[in-house]
Protein backbone atom coordinates (compact mmCIF):
# COMPACT_ATOMS: atom_id res chain seq x y z
CA UNK A 1 0.00 0.00 0.00
CA UNK A 2 2.93 2.45 0.25
CA UNK A 3 4.52 1.34 -2.77
CA UNK A 4 3.82 4.96 -4.41
CA UNK A 5 5.21 6.77 -1.61
CA UNK A 6 7.79 4.56 -1.55
CA UNK A 7 9.00 5.41 -4.74
CA UNK A 8 8.09 9.13 -4.43
CA UNK A 9 10.95 8.72 -1.83
CA UNK A 10 13.26 6.99 -4.03
CA UNK A 11 13.01 8.98 -6.84
CA UNK A 12 13.77 12.34 -4.61
CA UNK A 13 16.80 10.70 -3.60
CA UNK A 14 17.87 9.74 -6.55
CA UNK A 15 17.45 12.93 -8.40
CA UNK A 16 20.37 14.34 -6.28
CA UNK A 17 22.51 11.97 -8.62
CA UNK A 18 24.56 13.10 -11.62
CA UNK A 19 22.75 12.50 -14.91
CA UNK A 20 23.56 10.92 -17.82
CA UNK A 21 21.94 10.52 -21.60
CA UNK A 22 19.29 7.92 -21.47
CA UNK A 23 17.12 6.51 -24.08
CA UNK A 24 14.27 6.40 -21.71
CA UNK A 25 12.37 3.67 -23.51
CA UNK A 26 14.57 1.11 -23.34
CA UNK A 27 13.28 -2.28 -23.71
CA UNK A 28 13.13 -5.55 -25.62
CA UNK A 29 10.94 -3.57 -28.98
CA UNK A 30 13.42 -1.00 -29.06
CA UNK A 31 16.37 -3.22 -29.41
CA UNK A 32 18.15 -5.30 -31.54
CA UNK A 33 21.27 -7.44 -31.98
CA UNK A 34 23.36 -6.73 -34.95
CA UNK A 35 23.59 -10.22 -36.39
CA UNK A 36 27.08 -9.06 -38.15
CA UNK A 37 28.48 -8.19 -34.77
CA UNK A 38 26.36 -9.83 -31.74
CA UNK A 39 28.67 -7.66 -29.70
CA UNK A 40 26.80 -5.20 -31.24
CA UNK A 41 23.28 -3.86 -29.96
CA UNK A 42 21.31 -1.02 -31.39
CA UNK A 43 18.97 0.89 -30.45
CA UNK A 44 16.15 2.64 -31.80
CA UNK A 45 12.82 5.00 -31.11
CA UNK A 46 15.07 7.63 -29.34
CA UNK A 47 11.99 10.30 -29.26
CA UNK A 48 12.43 10.04 -24.99
CA UNK A 49 15.80 10.65 -25.16
CA UNK A 50 16.71 12.72 -22.32
CA UNK A 51 18.71 13.38 -18.90
CA UNK A 52 18.28 11.09 -16.36
CA UNK A 53 20.06 9.51 -13.56
CA UNK A 54 22.22 6.43 -13.97
CA UNK A 55 20.50 2.97 -13.66
CA UNK A 56 16.98 4.21 -14.81
CA UNK A 57 17.57 2.60 -18.89
CA UNK A 58 18.72 -0.64 -17.27
CA UNK A 59 16.15 -1.11 -14.70
CA UNK A 60 13.37 -0.50 -17.61
CA UNK A 61 14.84 -3.01 -19.51
CA UNK A 62 14.38 -5.23 -16.88
CA UNK A 63 10.94 -4.96 -16.04
CA UNK A 64 9.76 -3.71 -19.61
CA UNK A 65 8.39 -6.81 -19.96
CA UNK A 66 5.99 -6.77 -17.19
CA UNK A 67 4.24 -3.67 -19.10
CA UNK A 68 2.94 -5.86 -22.03
CA UNK A 69 2.37 -9.19 -20.19
CA UNK A 70 4.92 -10.93 -22.26
CA UNK A 71 7.08 -14.28 -21.90
CA UNK A 72 10.04 -12.12 -21.12
CA UNK A 73 8.68 -11.22 -17.70
CA UNK A 74 9.30 -14.82 -16.50
CA UNK A 75 13.20 -14.55 -17.41
CA UNK A 76 12.82 -10.91 -14.67
CA UNK A 77 13.86 -12.79 -11.44
CA UNK A 78 16.01 -15.01 -13.60
CA UNK A 79 18.17 -12.18 -15.09
CA UNK A 80 17.77 -9.33 -13.54
CA UNK A 81 21.31 -9.46 -11.31
CA UNK A 82 23.50 -10.30 -14.70
CA UNK A 83 21.36 -7.93 -16.73
CA UNK A 84 22.69 -4.69 -13.87
CA UNK A 85 26.05 -6.11 -13.83
CA UNK A 86 26.71 -5.90 -17.64
CA UNK A 87 25.13 -2.44 -17.59
CA UNK A 88 27.32 -1.38 -14.81
CA UNK A 89 30.33 -2.89 -16.02
CA UNK A 90 29.35 -0.82 -19.77
CA UNK A 91 28.69 2.30 -17.67
CA UNK A 92 31.90 2.02 -16.23
CA UNK A 93 34.15 0.98 -19.56
CA UNK A 94 32.44 3.90 -20.67
CA UNK A 95 34.23 6.26 -17.96
CA UNK A 96 31.71 6.01 -15.24
CA UNK A 97 33.54 6.50 -11.76
CA UNK A 98 30.30 7.27 -9.54
CA UNK A 99 29.72 4.97 -6.99
CA UNK A 100 27.40 1.01 -7.82
CA UNK A 101 25.50 1.64 -5.26
CA UNK A 102 23.93 4.82 -6.69
CA UNK A 103 23.06 3.07 -10.35
CA UNK A 104 21.51 0.33 -8.40
CA UNK A 105 19.40 2.27 -6.18
CA UNK A 106 18.10 3.98 -9.76
CA UNK A 107 17.82 0.57 -11.34
CA UNK A 108 15.66 -1.39 -8.88
CA UNK A 109 13.50 1.55 -8.39
CA UNK A 110 12.58 2.10 -12.35
CA UNK A 111 12.04 -1.39 -11.52
CA UNK A 112 9.85 -1.09 -8.85
CA UNK A 113 7.85 2.01 -11.09
CA UNK A 114 6.86 -0.61 -13.53
CA UNK A 115 5.86 -3.15 -10.56
CA UNK A 116 3.71 0.09 -9.43
CA UNK A 117 2.43 0.39 -12.87
CA UNK A 118 1.38 -3.49 -13.25
CA UNK A 119 -0.47 -3.17 -9.91
CA UNK A 120 -3.13 -0.39 -12.07
CA UNK A 121 -3.03 -2.23 -15.04
CA UNK A 122 -4.26 -6.06 -13.09
CA UNK A 123 -6.64 -4.23 -10.86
Amino acid sequence: MRLHEDLVRLWAASAEFPLMISHNDCHTRNLFINHRDESELIAVDWASVGLTPAGVDGGSLITSGLTWGREEARLVVDVEQQTFDSYYEGLVEAGWQRPRDQVRLVFLTMAATYANQMIGVVY
